[in-house]
């Protein structure tokens, strides 16, 4: 392996030769994902708030973001190809963006596999995170929900009481007209009852409700050791991208244990080695993220977001290049089973 300066001074050039290319891939990308999402997701979403508690919706809901996650998945195996052909100055397409659909038997497992990983992980410190909000705010939420549920009762209850004084009233005023006594006091029926207490059920609906919006508040902080997880499970398969581009025959799990083979006592290394490349852009990411939480004005706000976007972007960008160098330059080339420059070129 070549001295990581070497290394990192070809990723830079890669860069500056192929930025516009890089630009619309990623933009291609985005777009498309979007799209997918929009057109497979978006409806089930509606049909999901329309029928809120069905096991059909929550299926159909689960199932169209699995659907999506798939073409994003799908998308971001082509666009790692492509950035592994500019590093090698090998002929690169925007067709290549579509590889994983060409391959789209192993990608699909692969997607699968990802989505179950995710699911599991995101479980795992969601649900640590919520016992700590209900252990440090818990009562407080409560408390506010109980007083809040009370005056509603009040404000409901004095409502009550008005209408059916005026019930009472007109009814008494009828009587009178007609020299009839109907009501003895009595209030007709559905006067009474106009708003009732709120139940227990409604009381736990509400905290929870508080409790998953107090979850959102603090979601960048939870997001750190989820991060953090699925960081140290997806370096050990790294390398699978590339070892199903280059090596057609061979299946997901057998990519996978390769992967594992060639990253053994090697995983923090390529975490440092990503970390070092990408570093200024990773950092311009995190000042604009912690700029956006205290902004207030919606112009600069704006602004700040987009340079966010473009500085997240090209994160991915650098990083997903970087595996790229450090799987051609570590791996045994012997062993890469590397394609020639004009094999598999997509037109």
């Amino acid at each position: 392996m070549r001295p990581i300066n070497e290394i990192q001074n070809q990723i830079n050039g890669t860069i500056r030769n192929n930025l516009p290319k890089m630009v619309i891939s990623i933009v291609a990308l985005r777009f498309l994902s979007t799209i997918a999402v929009t057109l497979i997701a978006a409806p089930v979403s509606l049909v999901f708030l329309l029928d809120t508690g069905s096991i059909f919706s929550s299926v159909m809901l689960l199932a169209s973001s699995i659907l999506s996650e798939i073409v994003t998945v799908f998308l971001m195996y082509g666009f790692f190809v492509l950035l592994g052909r500019f590093y090698r100055e090998e002929k690169a397409v925007i067709g290549y963006l579509f590889q994983g659909f060409r391959d789209w038997k192993r990608m699909l497992l692969v997607t699968l596999i990802i989505c179950g990983v995710t699911l599991v992980l995101a479980f795992a410190t969601a649900f640590p995170s919520l016992k700590i909000i209900q252990h440090y705010k818990g009562d407080e939420i409560e408390s506010l929900v109980l007083e809040e549920f009370a005056n509603a009762t009040k404000a409901a209850e004095s409502v009550n009481a008005t209408g059916n004084a005026t019930v009472l009233g007109m009814a008494s005023a009828l009587d009178a007209a007609v020299g009839t006594d109907a009501t003895d006091g009595v209030v007709p029926a559905g006067a009474e009852g106009l708003v009732e207490a709120a139940s227990e059920l409604d009381v736990v609906s509400a905290i929870a409700m508080r409790m998953y919006d107090e979850f959102i508040n603090y979601l960048p902080f939870f997001l750190i050791p989820y991060l953090a997880l699925f960081v140290l499970i997806l370096v050990r398969y790294a390398f699978v991208f590339p070892i199903l581009f280059h090596e057609r025959d061979i299946s997901v799990r057998q990519a996978m244990r390769k992967s594992r083979l060639l990253l053994k006592g090697m995983n923090f290394k390529l975490i440092w080695f990503c970390l070092r490349c990408s570093l200024y852009p990773l950092l311009a990411t995190a000042v604009c993220f912690t700029a956006t939480l205290f902004i207030k004005v919606d112009f600069l706000l704006t602004v700040v977001s987009l340079l966010f976007q473009v500085a997240f972007y090209f994160s991915i960008i650098v990083i997903m290049l970087s595996v790229n160098a450090f799987y051609y330059e570590y791996a045994d080339p012997e062993t890469l089973c590397i394609s020639s420059s004009t094999e598999l070129d997509v037109n």
